[in-house]
């Protein structure tokens, strides 16, 4: 698995910015893959990052690279609690949510809109995506549908955090210089 495509597609998550990232890559055996992404996560996973494959179609997979400290905390939200519990997860088991959300993925390749629970999406964006009458005030990263000017400023940061990622990981910096270390806390 190219390092540059993590760079690219969850540089917000490796620096502590974002929740999770998602992106889907090609493989040759699922064997290989996994190798990949078990070499990837002995060198992230003290830094607080964790990666996994939560799909799968013929020749890609969808790959999940995500916090579990943040996760765990956005689990606590009350707008994320009430979205999961009508979609059928445990909110207070985040394990469990992770393999509800990929079981959720092989019913509805399309992606289930609580999708953005597992990503670090305002509750009230995720709730706005949901409801069919409500008009989508700004779109990026995700669509917005409450706090435009912070989802705005976030976007921002998150786009100059990508740029940032991807020239020190052209100029030679590894993935794992580029990961930044968790708040104990």
């Amino acid at each position: 698995m190219p390092e540059g495509m993590i760079v690219t597609y969850c540089a917000p998550t490796l620096a502590g910015l974002k929740t999770a990232s998602l992106f889907t890559c090609s493989y040759h055996t699922r064997k290989e893959l996994y190798a990949d992404i078990a070499a990837i996560n002995r060198s992230l996973n003290d830094k607080g990052l964790h990666m996994m494959v939560i799909g799968w179609t013929k020749r890609r997979a969808l790959i999940y690279v995500y916090r579990p400290r943040l996760l765990k905390k956005d689990l606590q939200d009350e707008g994320i609690r009430q979205i999961l519990k009508e979609k059928g997860y445990d909110p207070d088991h985040m394990g469990m949510c992770l393999t509800s959300l990929i079981s959720h993925l092989k019913k509805d390749p399309t992606f289930p809109h609580e999708i953005g629970c597992f990503l670090g999406y305002p509750s009230e964006d995720i709730i706005g995506f949901m409801d069919s009458e409500r008009r989508c005030i700004h779109a990026d990263i995700w669509q917005v549908y409450g706090d435009a000017e912070n989802a705005r400023r976030r976007f921002d940061m998150m786009h100059r955090c990508t740029r940032s990622y991807q020239e020190h990981f052209r100029r030679g910096m590894s993935l794992e210089s580029l990961a930044v270390s968790e708040q104990k806390g």
